[in-house]
């Protein structure tokens, strides 16, 4: 069996975001109004998991549409600045916990 070439050996070793970081990239993506497809491929998400953040931040006022085009909302602003800043204290603890 010949290895893949993108440099990845094992499908396993690939570190998985959380849901937190899956958030973050969502709202950071959609922070310029953009398309639909542009917003996933930047968030580096596939189809059903964009669909699932898609509808639920809608849902929670964090983006909306305009002209067939999706932006992040004030709110969604305010999430993704404590995703930020929540994230920098896991990675402080990670740091301390080596």
């Amino acid at each position: 069996m010949v290895p893949p070439t993108n440099g990845c050996t094992n499908r396993m070793s690939r570190r998985y975001r959380t849901k937190l970081k899956i958030l973050r990239d969502f709202l950071l993506a959609a922070s310029k109004e953009r398309k639909k497809t542009r917003i996933m491929y930047a968030a580096d998400m596939n189809p059903l998991t964009f669909k699932k953040y898609l509808s639920d931040c809608m849902e929670q006022g964090l983006i909306r549409c305009k002209n067939n085009e999706y932006f992040t909302t004030e709110k969604g602003f305010k999430t993704l600045n404590m995703c930020e800043r929540i994230l920098e204290k896991i990675e402080e603890i990670e740091t301390l916990v080596k």
